[in-house]
C-alpha cells in the first residue's frame, strides 16, 4: 500500500508493505513487510527487513539496514548502520 503524496524513485522494491503519506523512498532501497509512518525519509540503498516499524517524520539514511526495529517519530539513523 503507498498512500498519497509519496515519491518512489528508481530501482526501489516494495513488498507486503505500508507506506504512509508523503513519504520519500529514494534509489535502490529495498523493504519488505514493514510500515512507514507519514513523512519518513528512507533511502538511498536502504534496506528494511521484515517487522520493522519506523515512525513518523523518522529519516533512514544510505546503506542502513533495520530489522524488526522500532524507531519513533522523529528519529534518525543516517548511514552506515545496522539497526536489529
Amino acid at each position: 500500500v503507498v498512500k498519497a503524496g509519496s515519491i518512489l524513485e528508481p530501482g526501489v522494491i516494495l513488498k507486503n508493505t505500508v507506506i504512509e503519506k508523503n513519504v520519500e523512498i529514494l534509489a535502490h532501497s529495498y523493504l519488505e513487510q514493514c510500515h512507514i509512518g507519514e513523512e519518513a525519509t528512507i533511502g538511498p540503498f536502504a534496506r528494511v527487513r521484515p517487522g520493522s516499524d519506523v515512525g513518523a517524520q523518522a529519516k533512514i539514511g544510505n546503506f542502513v539496514e533495520l530489522k524488526k526495529a522500532v524507531l519513533e517519530k522523529g528519529a534518525k539513523v543516517s548511514h552506515l548502520s545496522y539497526v536489529g
